[in-house]
């Protein structure tokens, strides 16, 4: 498999949490719901889904991998004027961005995210924030 390489401009947002509340129904019965704690997760989960669909697109790709692959993201943060720092090292965790792209993998690129056996993620400040994603095959022999 070629690898394939996509590149995403925005903000990275983390997938965060699972928050669950009770919800009153008319008869007054409770029942549990489960949201997200980030607003901004879903608007930039879409965002990198329309990235991937177009790379799909433009590689003409028209079925989702079935196969192991490995996957490397690297994400592009912007640097606060305070901050002096080199690296981003404080929030959003790395493993909560890479969640999203795992997310967004599912359904376009791959038929499921357990198909990435191998992660190499990382994040640091850039001049436009984003995140550049490559997909490669690993070699089953």
């Amino acid at each position: 498999m070629t690898p394939i390489d996509i590149a995403i401009s925005g903000e990275p947002r983390p997938k965060g949490s699972m928050r669950g509340f009770a919800m009153r129904s008319k008869s007054g019965k409770y029942t549990a719901r489960l949201t997200h704690d980030n607003a901004k997760t879903k608007p930039w989960q879409k965002q990198v889904e329309a990235g991937i669909r177009a790379a799909m697109e433009a590689l003409d790709i028209d079925q989702p991998i079935d196969e192991p692959v490995s996957v490397s993201a690297m994400f592009f943060m912007t640097k606060p004027k305070s901050v002096r720092r080199s690296f981003p090292s404080t929030k959003p965790d790395l493993d909560k961005l890479q969640r999203v792209i795992g997310d967004a993998l599912e359904g376009t690129l791959l038929t499921n995210d357990s198909r990435i056996i191998v992660w190499r993620v990382g994040k640091l400040y850039g001049d436009e924030p984003g995140v550049h994603i490559t997909v490669e095959g690993i070699d089953d022999e």
